[in-house]
């Protein structure tokens, strides 16, 4: 998303500064504009702020925990409960230092979810992350014993027939800094990973589809 060790160029905000983008600078110089991040790996909704007006507003929503997020993603294995919150604290793996991990005296994080369909040794699951630790939602699958498809930080082996991690921010809800109404902004899920989920599903996957179709989480 912005520069930072091991990327010194070629990010998301190194590419609205060359289109011209006009970018909050309340965030700092490294990062104008940044309210949030997404993973590297991670597709869908991200908000930038263009003004420090802007910034300020959205950054107040987030630290106040009203802006609503929802991820699509799929699991290895099959969850053995439809949904249901997660609740472990998170910080820097000890042992690991470029991953996180769920470690007592961590900070809070909270990850709530439903599952929106079995398919061939995976679950297809909608996460809503109350709170944005770095990795959560990855963090917090991955310590029921069910990684994100794909991602191979945190399991011994990359599957879900896709080159990065099956995980895609899919709808993002706030207000409008000036207007105060309520956005509500959705993102169809990412064409890599809608084939791997075709691939996956087979002959069942236009039931899978019109299930994502007919939900929140693709329109608005």
């Amino acid at each position: 998303v912005h520069r930072g060790p091991g990327h010194a160029s070629g990010t998301l905000v190194d590419a609205l500064i060359a289109r011209g983008t006009k970018l909050a600078l309340a965030a700092g110089d490294e990062r104008p504009g940044i309210v949030h991040r997404l993973d590297m790996e991670t597709s869908g909704v991200l908000l930038i702020a263009k003004t420090d007006i802007a910034y300020h507003s959205l950054s107040d929503q987030f630290m106040r925990r009203s802006v609503q997020k929802s991820y699509i993603t799929l699991l290895r294995g099959r969850l053995k409960t439809a949904e249901g919150t997660i609740e472990a604290p998170i910080a820097r793996d000890p042992d690991h230092r470029q991953r996180m991990a769920i470690v007592s005296g961590g900070r809070g994080a909270e990850t709530s979810f439903t599952v929106l369909a079995y398919l061939d040794g995976h679950t297809l699951v909608e996460a809503r992350p109350r709170t944005g630790r770095s990795h959560q939602i990855r963090v917090h699958f991955a310590s029921l014993g069910h990684p994100v498809a794909g991602d191979g930080a945190y399991s011994r082996d990359r599957h879900g027939g896709t080159h990065r991690l099956f995980l895609h921010a899919a709808r993002l809800e706030f207000e409008q800094p000036t207007t105060g109404e309520r956005m509500v902004i959705v993102s169809p899920l990412a064409a890599d990973l809608e084939g791997a989920l075709r691939h996956l599903a087979g002959d069942d996957y236009e039931r899978v589809a019109r299930m994502l179709d007919q939900s929140h989480l693709t329109r608005k």
